[in-house]
């Protein structure tokens, strides 16, 4: 997204992160005070990052911010803090994005990842068992 003369590109802002990180501490359940205190530090966060960006390069007046994919979560609170921004959604080829992944996951060892797909032992045993350990999932999954 840098190339195009008119936009910069931020790659995983950790404010973003970090809210994420604080509603999964409280299992996704805030108060509405608490809520509104959250959107609260989005908007600020947010207009502080713009604030930063655009004092460092006037000539790019779009700011394109890429957060971690577990920003997905608080994308609702993030379009309540921040409602006048254009929203972009990307998402990944799922099978190249678990390729990719499982990769990492198996240390970059072909034999281990080969074995474990060419099995379905990624199937049967990986998906479901991260599922149920991943926190941010819980609330898609009823696993509390």
């Amino acid at each position: 997204m840098n190339s195009a003369a008119e936009i910069q590109a931020v790659s995983e802002p950790d404010v973003y992160t970090s809210v994420f990180a604080f509603l999964q501490s409280h299992d996704f359940d805030l108060t509405p005070a608490a809520e509104e205190e959250t959107i609260m530090v989005l908007r600020c966060s947010t207009i502080l990052l713009n604030f930063y960006f655009l004092t460092n390069d006037s000539s790019r007046q779009v700011i394109c911010y890429k957060p971690r994919s577990c920003a997905l979560f608080i994308a609702d609170l993030l379009q309540r803090a921040v409602p006048s921004a254009k929203t972009i959604f990307l998402y990944r080829n799922l099978p190249g994005f678990f390729d990719s992944w499982a990769s990492v996951m198996f240390s970059g060892s072909y034999w281990r990842y080969y074995i474990s797909t060419a099995l379905k032992i990624d199937v049967f045993y990986d998906i479901p068992n991260y599922t149920q350990m991943e926190p941010s999932l819980k609330q898609r999954h009823g696993n509390k």
